[in-house]
Formats: C-alpha cells, sequence, structure tokens
C-alpha cells in the first residue's frame, strides 16, 4: 500500500470512529490549493482533540488490521475496545458527553 493511500485509510478510520465527519472535513481532488490546506488543519485539529489512546489505537489497528483476515481484525478492534473502556479517557468522555462539555483528554 502506497503512502497517501494508507494516510488516507488511517485519516478515515479514525473519523470514522468518532463520528466527527463534518460538511467542510471531506475535500475532493478539484479543491483549490487553499482550501484544501485548510480542511486539511480542520481535519487534523479535530483528530488532535481526541483521545491520544483511541486515536493510536486505531492507527494501530490500521496497521495490524492491512495483514489480518476479516475474523482476526475484528478480535483486534474488539481487543483495542476492552483496553480502551478500562482508561480514564474513557470515562471523561462518556461523562463530558453527558455533561455536554468539551471532554479533557489525558492520555491515561
Amino acid at each position: 500500500m502506497n503512502n497517501a493511500c494508507y494516510w488516507n485509510t488511517v485519516s478515515f478510520v479514525v473519523a470514522s470512529f468518532f463520528r466527527n465527519f463534518s460538511s467542510g472535513s471531506r475535500s475532493s481532488k478539484t479543491d483549490p490549493a487553499g482550501e484544501l490546506l485548510a480542511k486539511t488543519e480542520q481535519t487534523l485539529r479535530g483528530i488532535l482533540a481526541m483521545g491520544p489512546l483511541a486515536v493510536r489505537l486505531a492507527i494501530e489497528a490500521v496497521d495490524q488490521g492491512l495483514e489480518m483476515t476479516l475474523d482476526e481484525g475484528l478480535l483486534l478492534e474488539a481487543n483495542h475496545f476492552g483496553l480502551l473502556a478500562a482508561t480514564q479517557d474513557m470515562r471523561e468522555g462518556l461523562t463530558a458527553f453527558l455533561e455536554k462539555r468539551p471532554a479533557r483528554f489525558r492520555g491515561r
């Protein structure tokens, strides 16, 4: 898999995982360079605001999942969810959602 394809896959997985698509987050090859750069920066800032543990495991799932069968990939995903469910960031994310405030992830 080439580099551009890999990063497109990672970006899609992370954004899909967090259901963070907004109307301005998708780009096409016909966008002017300035608009594409602005959309890329917006997407990157959105990813960086997410829980760092979850982002790391989503990227790891892409890395490892490309070489796995579907069943192995689903098991990896379930294992990652189990790991994340025990973190302080998971509790912070749920609490922030219920309190309707931005989450303050700490990578723990």
